[in-house]
């Protein structure tokens, strides 16, 4: 019974077994803590689980390397947290793969050699890639490296021959040594402002890459970074760049000019050796020495500006230029190495200064057409007549400073220069290294225009139409407006109510707010009336002290007195007691001379009051007339 059973369990399994298609599991087995994979006859490989991958690096194999030439696709499970070391290295067949965002890290060779990969899509959740990660993936082109990452590391696309495009995030600070080399197609690179290191061969052979602008914060040009790439052209070098390292760009056959930071102060063997189109470099001004085979065979360097920091030419230096034509050597120059010159066969003049005291022997050797020119008795002429070389006298300058005269915006400058008082020869350098025909003028500036716009003159400020001055000199165009001054028109004379005083007041007809005022007092002259004849009053105004303000007058009738209801008092009367005439309707009243007082409030409320005959040596009180309208007061003597 129980062999029975068996028999038929084999043959369950043989029959399914025998009913798998093609894309069913052919293998499964773990590669981590929690992880399993499968691979399919379709060359699907599957990750799937949670945590980290292991590592296969050196001493061990991934589970499917022996399968590894099956291997089409990858799929990773979301939840897997990287990617090992080695882990699909040497799937030549793989094409694709899907990486979750779960995944934070890539291991070292992890896709090494996947020599059919062409694009993968890394996730912004990767924080690191290991070395050679991608080292010959030669049909790979295209990769943008994840925003979170801070390092490329050591050779990670090292042999990626068809790599033409690469997107480096601004977070990267770090590039490792070989991390890009032999990238044959890759043409154009944009580094991150915050780069700080760039590794040895960090470009090397990339042989496509046409131009280049290195960051500020670089501060050296390591060994070969940009060695062999022929189609170089266009380098930019930062204000931090202090040292430029062996074979940096070495064999860069396209570059054609450089501009040499001041801040360089080294500069290695064969930094530019076989920089076959450079025609012309400016050394910087704190370079020690020019280093062994530094410009090795290259062959169209036609001039080269040699700073006064310098005090060794190294051995080879400037082995095989065959186009360098003339040289100066400044005064710090002490050594000049072995071949530094060989081969250089259409130098026809260099200046050797007293101050070079070693010459190597075969430092000039095949420079069949050159002359030497140096001061009598100096290690120069010795070496000259040890190898048969010309050798013409210099003379010991004693030279004339001349001072720098500015530029001003009119007139030209010129140049600080010294000139020698033996050979009246003139240089513009003080170590007389640099000769000159004339002195050299500096344009002047120009003017540093300002605009300004017009304003319009007023009666009391000037004006100006828009002009121009500079910001360095004196230079305007400004032309004044003078103050239009007042247009006055006809002075308005207003009488005070009780005609005390007279205020004049005119406006500008330039300007209606100019105006211009002035209150004088005003004198009172009284003609008494008589029973038969009218009197008057005529007020005068004093003289205005304003020009054009005229004196003014106004007269006004008093009734005759038959005209009028009169009061006159008695002769006899001395007081007039307070309130005495308080709401009296009459219209004039004669006080006699015998009044010698009067009280308050004597004539209030006296509304139809005109007139009243006071004695002329009287006191009023003040509030003697209240509530009596215009009442002339005649004080006059008769």
């Amino acid at each position: 019974m129980k062999r029975k059973t068996f028999i038929l369990i084999i043959c369950a399994l043989l029959l399914i077994f025998s009913s798998m298609s093609r894309s069913e599991i052919i293998d499964l087995r773990t590669i981590g803590p929690n992880l399993t994979w499968q691979l399919d006859n379709n060359g699907v490989l599957t990750i799937e689980g949670s945590g980290p991958m292991r590592d296969f690096i050196l001493t061990s194999t991934p589970p499917w390397y022996d399968s590894r030439d099956s291997i089409i696709s990858v799929e990773i499970g979301n939840n897997v947290t990287n990617i090992g070391g080695g882990v699909f290295k040497d799937c030549s067949h793989l094409i694709s793969i899907i990486i979750p965002d779960s995944i934070t890290s890539i291991g070292s060779f992890a896709f090494e050699s996947c020599s059919s990969l062409q694009t993968i899509t890394i996730p912004n959740s990767v924080q690191s890639i290991g070395t050679y990660c991608f080292h010959n993936c030669s049909r790979l082109k295209r990769i943008d490296i994840p925003n979170g990452m801070n390092q490329i590391s050591d050779g990670i696309f090292l042999g990626c021959s068809m790599l033409e495009e690469v997107t480096i995030p601004s977070s990267i600070t770090i590039i490792g040594e070989r991390a890009f080399q032999q990238c044959e197609r890759l043409s154009n690179v944009i580094l991150p402002s915050g780069l700080t290191s760039l590794g040895k061969y960090a470009f090397f052979y990339c042989e496509q890459l046409e131009s280049i602008i290195i960051p500020e914060g670089i501060k050296s040009i390591n060994q070969n970074a940009f060695g062999g790439c022929s189609k170089l052209q266009d380098i930019s070098l930062p204000n931090s760049l202090t040292k430029i390292g062996d074979d940096a760009f070495r064999g860069c056959t396209s570059l054609e000019n450089l501009n040499l930071p001041d801040s360089i102060s080294i500069i290695d063997s064969f930094a530019f050796g076989e920089c076959n189109s450079l025609t012309t470099i400016c050394l910087p001004p704190n370079l020690s020495e020019i280093s062994s085979y530094c410009f090795f065979n290259c062959n169209n360097l036609e001039t080269i500006n040699i700073p006064s920091s310098v005090g060794e030419i190294g051995d080879h230096a400037f082995y095989l230029c065959i186009s360098l034509s003339s040289v100066v050597l400044p005064n710090s120059v002490t050594y000049i190495g072995d071949q530094a010159f060989y081969w250089c066969d259409n130098l026809v003049s260099i200046v050797i200064p007293d101050s070079v005291v070693d010459i190597a022997d075969n430092a000039f050797q095949k420079c069949d057409n050159v002359t030497f020119y140096g001061f009598v008795g100096s290690t120069a002429q010795q070496y000259a007549i040890d190898n048969a070389i010309p050798f013409i006298p210099i003379c010991q300058h004693i030279l004339l400073p001349h001072a720098l005269k500015e530029p001003t915006c009119t007139e030209v400058g010129i140049d600080a220069f010294w000139e020698c008082e033996v050979c009246c020869k003139l240089f513009s350098d003080e170590d007389a290294t640099i000769e000159i025909e004339e002195p050299i003028v500096i344009p002047a500036l120009g003017h540093d225009t300002v605009h300004h716009e017009a304003k319009a003159a007023t009666c009391t400020e000037i004006g100006w139409d828009e002009y121009d001055t500079c910001s360095r000199c004196d230079y305007t165009t400004y032309v004044e407006k003078a103050a239009l001054g007042h247009d006055w028109n006809n002075a308005v004379y207003e009488w005070a109510e009780n005609n005390a005083s007279v205020t004049a007041t005119r406006t500008c007809k330039n300007d209606p707010s100019h105006t211009e005022s002035e209150t004088v007092e005003v004198t009172v002259a009284i003609l008494s009336p008589t029973e038969d004849s009218e009197g008057s009053i005529t007020y005068t105004s004093s003289e205005f002290s304003v020009e054009g303000f005229i004196v003014q007058t106004k007269s006004t009738e008093i009734p005759a007195l038959k005209d009028m209801t009169v009061i006159r008092l008695p002769a006899m009367l001395t007081t007039i007691e307070d309130e005495a005439f308080e709401n009296l309707a009459c219209e004039a009243i004669i006080i006699p001379n015998s009044v010698t007082s009067i009280g308050n409030y004597a004539f209030r409320n006296c509304k139809n009051l005109k007139y009243i005959k006071v004695p002329a040596n009287i006191d009023i009180p003040t509030n003697a007339f209240d509530g009596c309208g215009n009442v002339v007061i005649d004080r006059t003597t008769e």
